[in-house]
């Protein structure tokens, strides 16, 4: 029989041998990560790494309302990774944690992304006026730039070649507005002179007239199928027109003065911004107010997204400290979100047609890109040296006009 001492030494033996490798110790959470677009498709991560020894780094990503996934492992001798193969304008959110074995650290810092091209947007031309510019709208083709300015002119300018094709005196004032027909072959103007008139694009040919309001015309937008024109007034009225024949149908009451108004993607319902802060919400059979919406006072511009479901509104509270643009839910007439970045009034908005981006101007000079979705401010647009008054996507959402005092349009991509 083996003595006591050496039965308790070999089961200690046993023992040591059994329990395996040491643990690993879990490394330390690794932090201050970043992201930065690198292009229209591709992002690049960085952190910093707190333990030089550890083994690795998972990566995980999500997209809005989308669960947390895993994306990729890497060494963890590196401390920054280029993601490619994104969809442009898609909202992507990132976290990673390092990892020694089966130790694992806690999660760092989510960051969010929006990859685009409008980060790197250059101005890509630029053409003149013969006046301040008020208002700019692409025709349906996106082949002809139509500019309203100061002093009673429209300009219809071809991109091709940035050719002036017609530049004529339309009013006895200045034009505030202007728009395309979805059909591309007319042009609608509004002005100071309180008159609203129909064009044919091929020969500047005056279609229709029409005298109602009281005040100014302000703004003037088409129904999508084409057979209706909506006008905003300081007379505290929208008055809708038949296209065809320029005749009057109706006018619906505003509290205030009326700065802008839009139709929405499906021709139901008019949008209308007084100068109060109410966003009246008008349905186009019966005229009847559906809904009222209290946004900034004097606004400017209201645009409805592709889809129809959000409406975005800004233009200048008088505080000299709000700014901002606002997104309502169309549904119930909840702000989702507020953008910030303009440090002066906003004048013009529009969605791009793909609904992935949001351009703004403002009388800072600038013009802005916006993701709805993240409401990150993506792309900063600068060189005009006066205010801008109007943006507009092309129909394709490749590039941006901007339309300002400064007698010139700008297009980027």
């Amino acid at each position: 029989m083996l003595p006591l001492i050496c039965i308790l030494l070999l089961f200690s033996s046993c023992t040591e041998e059994s329990s395996g490798p040491t643990s690993t110790f879990a490394p330390a959470t690794p932090t201050d990560l970043v992201v930065k677009v690198v292009s229209s498709t591709s992002v690049e991560l960085a952190w910093k790494d707190n333990s030089p020894d550890n083994e690795g780094f998972k990566i995980e990503q999500r997209i809005v309302g989308g669960e947390w996934e895993y994306l990729n492992e890497i060494d963890g001798n590196t401390d920054s990774l280029v993601i490619r193969n994104l969809t442009a304008g898609c909202v992507y959110f990132y976290r990673l944690y390092g990892f020694n074995g089966e130790s694992v650290s806690s999660y760092s810092n989510e960051v969010s992304v929006v990859p685009n091209s409008w980060t790197f947007a250059q101005n890509v031309g630029t053409f003149g006026a013969l006046k301040p510019i008020n208002s700019i709208a692409y025709s349906p083709d996106g082949s002809l730039i139509a500019k309203a300015c100061s002093e009673s002119i429209i300009e219809i300018w071809r991109l091709e070649d940035y050719n002036c094709l017609k530049s004529w005196t339309t009013h006895t004032s200045s034009v505030a507005t202007i728009a395309f027909s979805p059909d591309g072959t007319t042009i609608a103007s509004g002005s100071a002179d309180r008159v609203v008139k129909i064009w044919r694009v091929a020969d500047g040919a005056l279609l229709h007239t029409m005298n109602r309001h009281m005040s100014n015309v302000n703004s003037v937008d088409f129904s999508p199928d084409g057979l209706f024109l909506a006008s905003g007034s300081g007379d505290q009225t929208i008055a809708l027109w038949r296209v065809e024949d320029g005749g009057f149908i109706r006018s619906m009451s505003a509290s205030n003065p009326v700065g802008t108004v839009d139709f929405s993607p499906d021709g139901v319902t008019l949008a209308s911004g007084d100068n109060n802060g109410k966003i009246n919400l008008w349905r186009i059979a019966d005229g009847a107010c559906l809904r009222i919406l209290s946004g900034q006072k004097f606004l400017e511009s209201i645009a409805f997204s592709p889809d129809g479901l959000t409406l975005a509104s800004a233009g200048d509270d008088q505080t000299g400290y709000d700014y901002t643009i606002q997104l309502w839910r169309v549904s119930d007439g909840h702000c989702i979100q507020k953008l910030a970045g303009h440090t002066y009034t906003i004048t013009s908005l529009a969605f791009s047609p793909d609904g992935n981006y949001l351009v703004s101007g403002s009388r800072d000079h600038n013009v802005r890109v916006w993701s709805p979705y993240s409401g990150q401010c993506v792309g900063l647009l600068t060189g005009h040296t006066n205010d801008v008054r109007s943006v507009t996507f092309s129909p394709d959402s490749k590039t941006i006009a901007s339309g300002s005092l400064d007698y010139t349009v700008r297009l980027w991509r």
